[in-house]
């Protein structure tokens, strides 16, 4: 799959933090994000890039099938 055509989308998603009614997700999964993005860690928070690669594949399941590029995304993943 391309990576150029995957980064805008989930972009979109992750960095204009959208209202969380918006989020697209289950609500366990709003759960999850709304504690990773708000909780004050006391030890070793997570990586930005564990972080980072759990939203992908939330992105990818959860939204994508939902979304406008769905389609674009389908035939990039088959090619």
């Amino acid at each position: 799959m391309s990576t150029d055509l995957l980064c805008p989308e989930i972009g979109i998603w992750h960095w204009r933090r959208l209202p969380e009614s918006q989020w697209q997700v289950t609500p366990t999964t709003a759960r999850l994000l709304r504690h990773w993005r708000t909780h004050e860690f006391a030890n070793q928070k997570p990586f930005f890039c564990q972080v980072e690669a759990v939203e992908t594949v939330i992105w990818m399941t959860e939204v994508a099938p939902r979304s406008s590029s769905q389609g674009r995304l389908r035939t990039a993943v088959q090619n």
